[in-house]
């Protein structure tokens, strides 16, 4: 009687090389990176990490404004790459937060603040995800009714949620009772709690105090955390070099002398009690916030005016919360002249201010 054996080899497939994508993606290439990991994916069977990549890829494609159905469609894709690596572990790199933003193109600012604090909680060491975290907090206060706001920051259990049932209250011009919860806050984070005083002090027409507070929160950072918060306050009136220059730094006491300077340098009135020009700032920050808000995706060719990307200014990115308008207005204040029309224009006889 014959025999027959069944001989199986296996082969050892080698992993893919995943490292043309991540170049892709940190380039900001996410068409090619896409194109890379698609290829991959079809093979691969533990694709976390191509997962992680195309989760981002996709959802940076999906900021197209101009295709509202490929939107939807690519941004579903990146969701379902995020419940993926969800689904085997939920502490991933920073797959919570990167979730998150894709809710917040979504425009779901409440699922973005749950997933951004669940990040903090699995990830405390992720310090980059805080700043991000305040600004879901932000645009969910100032897209929304004070009254609804708070009512449904106070069933959160999250850290933050507490400090800006104060900002709503502050946008409805209630100080008093913001000023109670600013004062009751747990200084664990004392940064976030002194710029949030002084935010209110200046809109209260207290510029001494305001002035005390951010000068506090500056003389008190001893971490990159507390350099990153003071950082979203001023990014929208930097330079592109100042932005370059925080970039290098990674030592607390250069972070202290880079703020002072910072505003120092633009205080018109050294000798006053106050930095007249930080009162100032905050005072147009109140007015974007009402006046100026962009709830679009900033997309250099939807310009008439350039083809070319690199014509805009890395600040003009960092700025993504306010229109044009809004950008020149918190840079240069109200114009000296106007005109208002198909096309209006502001007209500025000084542009330092």
């Amino acid at each position: 009687m014959a025999c027959y054996f069944l001989i199986l080899v296996f082969l050892q497939i080698p992993p893919p090389d995943l490292e043309p994508a991540r170049v892709a993606v940190e380039n900001q290439d996410y068409g090619n990176a896409l194109r890379l990991l698609d290829s991959f994916l079809e093979s691969d069977t533990t694709p976390t990490e191509g997962r992680y990549l195309r989760g981002i890829a996709l959802r940076e494609r999906g900021r197209n404004p101009t295709l509202q159905n490929r939107l939807q469609h690519l941004l579903a894709r990146s969701a379902n790459d995020f419940e993926f690596i969800l689904a085997q572990d939920s502490s991933y790199r920073d797959v919570l937060l990167q979730y998150a933003i894709l809710k917040r193109y979504q425009n779901d600012l409440q699922q973005a603040i749950i997933l951004g604090e669940a990040q903090l909680r699995h990830r405390p060491e992720l310090d980059y995800a805080v700043p991000k975290l305040l600004s879901f907090y932000w645009r969910y206060i100032v897209t929304t009714e004070p009254e609804e706001a708070r009512v449904w920051l106070r069933r959160q259990t999250g850290s933050l949620s507490p400090l800006f049932v104060g900002r709503a209250y502050e946008r409805q011009g209630l100080y008093e009772a913001a000023e109670t919860i600013y004062l009751g806050r747990n200084m664990a984070d004392p940064t976030i709690t002194l710029l949030a005083k002084a935010r209110l002090d200046f809109a209260r027409m207290r510029p001494e105090e305001g002035t005390r507070s951010v000068e506090k929160a500056i003389t008190n950072l001893n971490s990159r955390l507390d350099a990153l918060i003071l950082f979203e306050e001023i990014k929208s009136i930097a330079s592109p070099a100042e932005l370059a220059a925080f970039e290098q730094i990674d030592d607390t006491e250069e972070y202290r002398k880079f703020f002072s300077v910072f505003w120092s340098r633009r205080d018109p009135m050294p000798a006053a009690p106050y930095n007249a020009r930080m009162a100032e700032h905050y005072r147009r920050l109140r007015i974007a916030e009402q006046d100026y808000l962009f709830n679009g995706f900033r997309s250099w060719f939807r310009s008439t005016f350039t083809h070319n990307e690199a014509y805009f200014p890395p600040i003009y990115l960092l700025s993504s919360d306010f229109t044009d308008q809004g950008i020149v207005f918190l840079r240069h204040g109200e114009p000296d002249q106007y005109t208002v029309g198909e096309a209006n224009s502001w007209l500025y006889y000084d542009s330092s201010r």
